[in-house]
């Protein structure tokens, strides 16, 4: 998913109690973010007990129905379109990691103070794609070996600053040569390449999907300035920060 979500529809579903969905599908996705309660969703082949701050994520074409129980829940509902090569083919109860929580408080601190102006739903759009890229990369994170996933784990636990291989030997406490080498023989890519893959990787998302100026989003991930981020993101993404920005958004006029 290179580009945000386009945002069709949302809505604040209050107090719903003792309310059952009829089966259906869309031809859009569809986002079911509870705020406080419990609710079932199901589909032909999966059955989801959310409580309060979970999310559904149902792909187009899923046949579901939401079942609201006899106490009251409160519901974000968001429905939208999303460019995507491999669709899944079930519901997805969205994991609760760090980063995805905090998207969604983001997400629930826009909604109080939310309205109807551009800047209101392009920023909506950049925390929904935001949480929803979180959780695909997530699950092909842990579709790999388990020592892979780890040191993954241990990369994004950095959120793009700097991490040394010398700081991940100590917390997995191994010599270098033996964590380098396993993870090259397992992964096909040497340890140093993929720590800064993983940085312009969240160097693209915060350039498409946050308002942050490029000389913030440098300052947060710990480069010591703008200059030096612009030769990490050129040499690795082919064209400087501002051009890759400008691009994005030139492509979703």
């Amino acid at each position: 998913m290179d580009k945000r979500p386009e945002l069709l529809f949302v809505q604040y579903n209050e107090n719903i109690q003792d309310k059952t969905r009829t089966m259906h599908a869309h031809d859009f996705w569809q986002l079911e973010f509870l705020i406080y309660g419990n609710m079932e969703v199901k589909s032909k082949n999966k059955k989801l007990q959310l409580e309060s701050n979970d999310c559904v994520l149902i792909p187009p074409g899923i046949i579901h129905r939401t079942i609201y129980g006899k106490w009251k829940q409160n519901v974000w509902s968001f429905k939208f379109n999303i460019e995507m090569k491999n669709i899944p083919d079930r519901i997805i109860l969205l994991g609760h990691s760090a980063a995805s929580m905090n998207a969604r408080n983001n997400i629930l601190q826009l909604l109080s103070k939310f309205d109807t102006t551009c800047d209101s739903y392009v920023t909506l759009q950049s925390l929904l794609g935001m949480l929803i890229e979180l959780e695909f990369q997530q699950n092909e994170v842990e579709s790999g070996s388990a020592f892979v996933a780890q040191l993954t784990m241990l990369i994004d636990s950095y959120e793009g600053r700097p991490v040394s291989i010398n700081e991940l030997v100590d917390q997995l406490k191994c010599s270098r040569n033996t964590v380098s080498k396993k993870f090259h023989n397992e992964s096909g890519i040497t340890l140093k390449s993929f720590i800064d893959s993983r940085r312009l990787e969240i160097a693209r998302k915060m350039l498409l999907y946050s308002n942050q100026k490029i000389v913030t989003i440098a300052e947060i991930m710990g480069f010591t300035d703008i200059y030096s981020f612009s030769r990490f993101f050129n040499h690795h993404q082919g064209c400087s920060p501002r051009k890759f920005k400008n691009k994005e958004q030139i492509s979703e006029i």
